[in-house]
């Protein structure tokens, strides 16, 4: 799919915001070569965590929400920290710290984003 001209004209302007949402962290592996989760396999890994089978098919924040019931958010969060803690950047992530961005929002709760910037001597920011 080719990129609109204007886009690349205002990425290279450092007038575009980058918004990261689902997704943006795959690829990303932790010290074992395992591949970070994604939304689904989050949800089923706090579902083992906090609640049961009968569970399974619930979305990503039913799951949260009923995990957060069953125990408390203070936990739901130290889990899904102590899960996503380990994974580090791939080199396509090291791509972002080399664009002078407007702005840059995310949804994630891993650091991928923070730890690519933290690793490119080269950031423009």
């Amino acid at each position: 799919m080719p990129i609109d001209e204007n886009l690349i004209d205002e990425i290279k302007a450092g007038r575009a915001v980058l918004f990261l949402g689902a997704g943006a962290s795959l690829g990303a592996k932790d010290g074992e070569g395992r591949q970070i989760p994604d939304t689904a396999g989050l949800g089923k890994l706090i579902c083992d965590e906090f609640l049961d089978s009968t569970y399974a098919d619930l979305d990503f924040v039913q799951t949260c929400d009923y995990a957060t019931t069953a125990k408390s958010g203070r936990q739901l969060q130290q889990f899904i920290h102590s899960v996503l803690d380990p994974f580090q950047p791939a080199d396509f992530h090291k791509k972002i710290p080399t664009f002078q961005w407007a702005g840059l929002a995310t949804t994630n709760f891993d650091l991928v984003v923070e730890r690519a910037y933290s690793r490119v001597p080269t950031r423009l920011q």
